[in-house]
């Protein structure tokens, strides 16, 4: 990712990690209120299994404007199975690489170590609304860094109604910052996964 904010500019925010819904009408208040917010840069964020069947009519990037933020398109894809990496490969002519940013939602270890192997992925993300089955450690911060892959972080997940999940959101983001001290923090992407304006915060 190398989305920067060019020296000597005013504060922007960027948000990687917005999802919107099918209805326009939302979208564009969504939108509107981001700007409003003081966001600069978005990524509207698409997610989907990692067993869908691709195909250009169906799922190529929807393109969005307005005239006060520029919005990037994302793809999440939701890894199960270690053999769902090939659509990252670098022979797969795939509607996947239409897109401006590229994710994996792992939930295993073995996973998140596949994850970090592979080419054209900007993006790891995590759910941390349950404990983590497995501590990230401070090598694989290193690789993720040595490969240009960030790890993200939603803080709407800290909205939850659950106390459980906020407690583990608490406890998992407080591993990986650990996992990512020093000059290692620059790994960590903070997005909201927003669904409305309040997630947004």
């Amino acid at each position: 990712l190398n989305i920067i904010t060019p020296r000597g500019s005013p504060l922007m925010y960027h948000d990687l990690n917005v999802r919107l819904s099918d209805n326009a009408a939302q979208n564009a208040r969504m939108l509107d209120a981001l700007a409003d917010l003081g966001y600069a840069v978005v990524a509207v964020n698409r997610q989907l299994p990692a067993s869908t069947k691709f195909s250009a009519a169906e799922h190529a990037p929807q393109k969005l404007s307005h005239p006060r933020l520029t919005i990037l398109t994302r793809l999440t894809l939701d890894i199960n199975d270690a053999s769902q990496f090939h659509l990252f490969g670098k022979t797969t002519q795939s509607v996947v690489f239409d897109y401006d940013i590229l994710a994996a939602c792992v939930h295993t270890e073995k996973m998140f170590q596949l994850a970090l192997q592979t080419d054209f992925l900007d993006l790891i993300t995590l759910d941390f609304s349950s404990r983590l089955e497995f501590r990230i450690k401070r090598p694989q911060i290193g690789i993720a860094l040595d490969r240009g892959i960030h790890l993200e972080l939603c803080y709407s997940q800290l909205l939850s109604p659950s106390p459980s999940s906020r407690r583990s959101f608490i406890f998992n983001a407080a591993a990986l910052t650990e996992a990512s001290a020093g000059g290692n923090k620059r790994v960590l992407v903070f997005s909201s996964g927003a669904r409305d304006p309040v997630e947004g915060l």
